[in-house]
């Protein structure tokens, strides 16, 4: 929701180019998800490294999915239109939320002494 929000937002009422709208509003989805991970879907999990170590992590990793998600969204709107926009950016968070969490799950938030491949 919060990426969608902000694309909306750029996009729609500040005239953003639809990419580098989606660029930044990724990158706040990216903090926000942080927090939301970091405080209550693992926040009773014992986890490797301190937060800033982990959040170097999941930067790391949710950078390339932004990448996955912009070039899918471009790559949806040059099939589909631009009037799909909001329907084609929740196709791209969606798949590749998948890899994202995916990741993060196996490098970010790992147990402690277990080793990221």
């Amino acid at each position: 929701m919060v990426n969608s929000a902000i694309l909306w937002l750029l996009h729609s009422r500040l005239g953003v180019y639809y990419v580098a709208a989606s660029a930044i509003a990724t990158e706040c989805a990216i903090v926000s998800n942080f927090l939301g991970h970091e405080f209550v879907t693992f926040g009773d999990e014992r986890r490797a490294g301190g937060a800033g170590a982990r959040f170097v992590r999941y930067q790391a990793i949710s950078l390339l999915t932004l990448v996955g998600t912009v070039g899918l969204l471009a790559a949806l709107v040059q099939i589909g239109g631009e009037a799909r926009l909001l329907v084609w950016n929740v196709i791209a968070i969606g798949v590749m939320f998948l890899v994202n969490f995916g990741a993060n799950r196996l490098v970010t938030w790992r147990a402690p002494g277990v080793a990221a491949d």
